[in-house]
C-alpha cells in the first residue's frame, strides 16, 4: 500500500505548526514504514493510497471548535489532494492516538463536527479513517450515529501504542518477577503506585487504608492532594469525616518517585517494586469515562513477568487477550470486575478481590504464584514479540483494502 507525502522528509500539512511539531518525518516513517507500508513523495496519484496525517492535539482542537488553538484538519488538505480523496483514488488517514481523547468535551460535538467537515469537503462515504487511542471509537460512533439519526459516514478504529519503556526486555530475558517475588523473605501482598491525580484513585487510597490493608503493600499516592483537595467519594459509603480522616492521615506516601516533575514515571521501571510485591495493582488512567484507553501502566508488568489487577474502564483485560493473545486474567484471581458494566459494581468487586488476596494463607499465595508462571512468561513474550506500530499499520491497511474494493465495486 502506498502512503503518500507531498514532500521530501516532511510530514503531511506541515503548513499547519498542529501537525509539523508532532514529530519529524523520520521518526514517522521509522515507526509507521513496515513491510507493507511504501512511503512514496509524491503528488502523482497513479495508484491507490493512503494520504496519512498524524495529530497529537484533542478532538476538539483539530476539528475547529471554539477554543484556542483550534484548526480544521480537513480544511487543511491541499486541493490536489482533495481530489484526489473526492475520486476515490486515495484514503485519509487520521492518526489521532491521544491518551483520554474524546469527540464529546467542553461542549463540544466532534462527531458532529467531522462529520460535517468531511461532507463539505465533498469526500466520499468512508473515504476518511480516524485511527483513535480509545480502541471502543467505533462502538461510540455507532451509537451517536443512531442517536442523531445519521448514516455512518467515517470508519473508526482504536489504535494502541503499546509500552513506552521497551529497554526492560533485554535486561529482562528469561526472568520474571513473580518467582522473585514469591520467594522473598517478607515480601509486600501488593504494590499500588499512584503518581497524578485521578478520583477513582482517591478512593482506591482510601479503600486500601479503611482496609487496613496499608501495611500488606508498596503503595504510593496522596502526592497531589495539596493541589487538587480529596474531591468526594463516588463509590464508597463514608462519612466526610472519615473520608478525610483515612486519607489525611495515611497520606501523602511515596515508594517510588519523590519528585514527579523532574521524572517522567511513564517511561521508566522501577524493577525493585516488582521483585518485592507479589501482586501490581494498577489503577489506570481512566476508570468511569466512556471507551477504553490502555497506557503504559497496564503493560509494565506485563514486560516484566508481575501479575497484575488492573482498575480500569470495563473490559480491558479481555480487550487486550482477543486483539494480542496476552491474558492477564490469572486462575485463582477473581477478576470478574474487568465486565462490571456499572463503575460502582467495578470498583467495589475489584476492592473485595483486593481483600480476598490479602487474607489469603501465603502458602496458597505462594502455590498460586508458581502457577502463574508459566502464563506470565507466555505474556511476556507475546509482549516483546509484538510491533504495536506494525499491528496499527496492519489494521490500516486491512481497511483501506477494503474500503477500495468496496469503492471500485460501487
Amino acid at each position: 500500500m502506498k502512503f503518500y507525502f507531498d514532500r521530501k522528509n516532511e510530514v503531511n500539512l506541515s503548513h499547519v505548526d498542529e501537525i509539523k511539531n508532532v514529530r519529524p518525518y523520520a521518526q514517522l516513517e521509522n515507526y509507521y514504514k513496515k513491510r507493507q507500508a511504501e512511503f512514496v513523495v509524491s503528488k502523482d496519484y497513479n495508484a491507490n493510497g493512503i494520504y496519512l496525517i498524524e495529530t497529537s492535539k484533542q478532538t476538539h482542537q483539530w476539528t475547529n471548535g471554539p477554543f484556542d488553538s483550534a484548526f480544521s484538519l480537513i480544511n487543511n488538505i491541499p486541493y490536489i489532494t482533495r481530489v484526489g480523496i473526492q475520486t476515490g483514488v486515495l484514503r485519509l488517514v487520521i492518526l489521532s492516538i491521544v491518551e483520554g481523547d474524546s469527540f464529546f468535551k467542553h461542549n463540544w460535538d466532534g462527531f458532529r463536527a467531522l462529520t460535517d467537515q468531511v461532507k463539505g469537503a465533498r469526500f466520499p462515504k468512508f473515504s476518511v479513517l480516524v485511527v483513535s487511542g480509545n480502541v471502543k471509537v467505533q462502538e461510540e460512533y455507532a451509537k451517536w450515529c443512531k442517536d442523531n439519526n445519521e448514516q455512518p459516514y467515517i470508519e473508526f478504529i482504536g489504535g494502541c501504542e503499546g509500552p513506552y519503556a521497551t529497554e526492560v526486555h533485554q535486561d529482562w530475558q528469561d526472568r520474571i518477577a513473580n518467582s522473585k517475588a514469591r520467594d522473598q523473605h517478607d515480601p509486600y501482598m501488593f504494590s499500588s503506585l499512584n503518581r497524578a491525580h485521578r478520583p477513582h484513585r482517591t478512593e482506591h487510597l482510601f479503600a486500601i487504608a479503611r482496609l487496613g490493608l496499608l501495611n500488606k503493600g508498596l503503595v504510593s499516592g496522596g502526592i497531589h492532594f495539596k493541589q487538587h483537595g480529596v474531591s468526594s467519594p463516588k463509590y464508597i459509603e463514608t462519612s466526610p469525616d472519615t473520608w478525610r480522616k483515612f486519607l489525611l492521615h495515611n497520606y501523602p506516601r511515596t515508594v517510588d518517585v519523590d519528585n514527579l516533575r523532574e521524572l517522567n514515571p511513564a517511561n521508566d521501571i522501577n524493577l525493585s517494586i516488582y521483585e518485592n510485591a507479589i501482586l501490581s495493582i494498577v489503577t489506570e488512567t481512566f476508570f468511569e469515562e466512556t471507551g477504553l484507553f490502555i497506557t503504559e501502566k497496564t503493560w509494565k508488568p506485563i514486560s516484566v513477568g508481575s501479575p497484575q489487577m488492573v482498575l480500569a474502564q470495563r473490559g480491558l483485560a479481555t480487550y487486550i487477550n482477543e486483539k494480542f493473545g496476552i491474558n492477564i486474567i490469572l486462575p485463582g484471581l477473581d477478576q470478574r470486575y474487568d465486565t462490571a458494566r456499572d463503575p460502582t459494581e467495578r470498583f467495589l468487586l475489584f476492592h473485595e478481590s483486593l481483600e480476598a488476596w490479602c487474607k489469603m494463607p501465603f502458602v496458597l499465595k505462594h502455590k498460586l504464584s508458581v502457577i502463574w508462571d508459566e502464563q506470565l512468561m507466555r505474556n511476556q513474550q507475546i509482549l516483546k514479540d509484538t510491533d504495536f506500530k506494525e499491528v496499527l499499520v496492519k489494521d490500516i491497511i486491512r481497511s483501506t483494502n477494503d474500503y477500495f474494493l468496496l469503492d471500485n465495486n460501487s
